[in-house]
């Protein structure tokens, strides 16, 4: 039994990593679509006040640093399954020794 559980973390630590490796990249090959702030004039306020510059953040990029937290966060559930796991075997050594 718990070959199997150690087989299932084992197995989602694989795709949990393999998620994260393919949001990387492509967060990686994206570029940057960020305006340069030190080639574009200041806007003004009708007011007359200088207006603060407003980061234009895509939505892939909001959705893939969101991928990349579910990604961590699924892998660290899968390395506390291993933990566990192991604890029941070590507990299980100690009951029979």
């Amino acid at each position: 039994m718990i070959e199997r559980v150690f087989g299932a973390a084992l197995y989602g630590l694989s795709r949990g990593i393999h998620t994260l490796e393919g949001v990387a990249e492509r967060i990686a090959r994206t570029p940057s679509s960020l305006p340069s702030l030190e080639s574009a004039p200041p806007e003004t306020s009708p007011s007359g006040l200088p207006l603060e510059p407003v980061d234009a953040v895509t939505p892939d990029f909001i959705g893939d640093t969101v991928s990349l937290l579910l990604a961590q966060r699924y892998i660290e559930f899968q390395l506390g399954v291993v933990r566990t796991a192991d604890e029941v075997l070590q507990e299980t050594v100690n009951l029979k020794g």
